[in-house]
């Protein structure tokens, strides 16, 4: 993040502005919100065009052979399904057609007397009130199928071929099947039961036209004939449906929770290898790799017309030029650290109302490689800055002066001690990181800076900045609270800084109080942030002092450039 207050400052020394007044806060803040929904949606399309597509496969299975972290909660279903007249039929591992390390994933089948199927697998992100996802399968003589699934319609690519998908996104499991037998009857053909076996080869024969139409359809491109991607154009449009179908996820999800809450059903406790098991998946979904050249542009592009636009209406266009300007040669100088340190799928993006950021993932960074690569944003916007204004003073040049001196004022108010500015970064990572209590504090300074700024200069840059660190407050003391406390567990039971043997006391210790109750999506975010933090390893008194030396050298960097050129001016006359 940058703080582009800069900008509205060295403007003013120039030309008298008005103080944003309240309807200029309120557009600001109407403006953020777009852009973090934009933001998201790219977030979306970004997920869809990692994930790979094969050729699935199942196969039966002994349900004695059920672990018995899963045994308690298919018992749970099976109860609520034998209300409704099913019995238990097989068990089966069935692979999907997404291509990950967990596709494999076990299947407990029911069957009642009106040839129907319920089909029971546990959910990809299990709540308590969510825990496993059913689907009623009706299954017709002509070979076509009648599917009815609960709150997953929006997560289906293109079609499937031969089956009608119902989704009711139903409260409960009697409302869901009800919706089945009303779709049911409504539909003209003969009913059929199958075998087990029959019954496994179905689905497998269904995931396979599914693929099928994917691929006839121009929605897949081959990568190697076994693994299949898709296409920029299929995840930008598909991106709109998934967002659509996660508003109505939402609200039903609501609703199962109004139900736990009014005693009408029980939540289950969900076991910790459930949701390591949930992570694991999740996060080779969201692994980085690179998103081609085509999905990169278009987000540069993107954000830099939105950047140049959101800057020259809050602004001017020449300080949004200049500004833009500024913020590439910065994110640059991070670009180059990243690509010394070999950083994978790295992206700049300009980030309106915000600044800029430039994106990229390296898990065995050491604090010295993200010192560097935290100095080398305002370094070369540094060096940029000098050589303008040196070049400007000695050609008498106004826009090179302007560029040099704008240059300068930004990233000199980017090396400010404070997060999340890159000063405030590196001297989190030089000096708490060992000590994450000190983190919170360093946290709460942090925010009454930038608040202290908001108030006194009015600047609504400064207060879309506040108001996402002061909501975050509570959560970020809490897991830095977490993370002392896992560093404890960690010298106590000396267990090993390894993502095995750390994430299960990550989410035994998410369920506190103060996380039991937020969406598995967050949870895994901020286990996420827990894991990261308790493996990169903390700076050592060297590693502390080196990087504290960088951030000095940077902060000199102007003067070195002033000395170095007046140096080879003098010397250049003398000869």
């Amino acid at each position: 993040m940058r703080i582009l207050s800069a900008a509205d400052m060295f403007e003013q020394t120039h030309k008298k502005v008005p103080n944003m007044n309240l309807l200029k806060f309120i557009l600001f803040f109407a403006g953020f919100y777009v852009i973090l929904r934009l933001l998201n949606y790219l977030l979306i399309v970004k997920t869809l065009l990692g994930l790979r597509f094969k050729r699935p496969g199942g196969e039966l299975k002994d349900p004695r052979e059920l672990p018995e972290y899963l045994r308690n909660i298919f018992d749970t279903f099976e109860r609520q399904l034998e209300a409704l007249g099913f019995t238990f039929l097989h068990s089966q591992i069935f692979d999907s057609c997404v291509a990950t390390a967990f596709s494999r994933q076990w299947n407990m089948v029911y069957f009642n007397g009106s040839n129907c199927y319920a089909n029971v697998t546990v959910a990809i992100l299990p709540e308590p009130h969510d825990l496993a996802k059913v689907e009623f399968v009706t299954i017709f003589a002509d070979g076509t199928r009648l599917v009815t699934v609960n709150g997953m319609a929006y997560d289906i690519i293109g079609e499937t071929p031969d089956t009608t998908i119902v989704d009711p996104y139903a409260p409960t499991l009697d409302q869901q099947f009800t919706a089945h037998v009303e779709n049911l009857n409504g539909l003209a053909g003969k009913t059929i039961s199958v075998t087990p076996p029959d019954f496994l080869a179905g689905e497998v024969k269904n995931a396979s036209a599914y693929v099928d139409w994917l691929i006839q359809h121009g929605y897949l491109k081959s990568e190697d004939n076994k693994l299949w991607r898709l296409r920029l154009v299929p995840a930008i449009q598909h991106a709109f449906k998934s967002i659509r179908g996660l508003r109505k996820v939402n609200k039903l999800r609501a609703s199962q929770r109004k139900i736990i809450t009014a005693g009408t059903a029980e939540p289950v406790d969900v076991p910790v290898e459930v949701e390591v098991s949930a992570y694991l998946r999740v996060q080779e979904v969201l692994k980085p790799s690179d998103s081609g050249l085509g999905y990169k542009l278009m987000v540069f592009v993107v954000s830099l017309v939105l950047g140049i636009s959101v800057f020259g209406v809050a602004f001017s266009f020449k300080v949004a030029f200049w500004l833009v300007a500024a913020l590439f040669v910065h994110e640059l100088g991070h670009y180059l650290g990243m690509a010394i340190f070999r950083f994978s799928d790295r992206q700049i993006l300009f980030l309106p109302f915000i600044g800029a950021a430039t994106l990229g993932t390296k898990t065995d960074a050491t604090a010295l490689q993200r010192a560097v690569v935290y100095m080398l944003g305002p370094a070369v916007g540094l060096g940029a800055g000098s050589v303008c204004l040196i070049a400007g003073i000695r050609l008498d040049i106004d826009s090179l002066k302007f560029c040099g001196a704008f240059f300068l004022i930004l990233n000199y108010l980017n090396l400010l001690p404070i997060v999340p500015l890159d000063g405030g970064r590196l001297f989190e990572l030089a000096l708490f990181s060992r000590l994450p209590i000190l983190k919170s504090a360093f946290y709460i300074i942090s925010l009454a800076a930038f608040a202290i700024g908001a108030l006194l200069l009015r600047d609504p840059v400064l207060a879309i900045i506040v108001l996402p660190m002061l909501l975050g407050t509570r959560t970020q003391i809490l897991l830095n609270l977490a993370h002392s406390k896992l560093n404890k567990q960690i010298k106590t039971n000396q267990l090993e800084r390894t993502q095995e043997a750390l994430l299960p006391e990550v989410f035994r210790t998410l369920k506190q109080k103060a996380f039991a109750k937020l969406p598995f999506i967050r949870r895994y975010a901020i286990s996420h942030t827990l894991l990261n933090n308790l493996l990169q390893k903390p700076p050592d008194l060297a590693a502390m002092i080196v990087s504290l030396l960088f951030y000095i050298v940077t902060i000199l960097l102007p003067a070195v450039v002033a000395i170095s050129a007046g140096f080879f001016i003098g010397l250049a006359a003398a000869i």
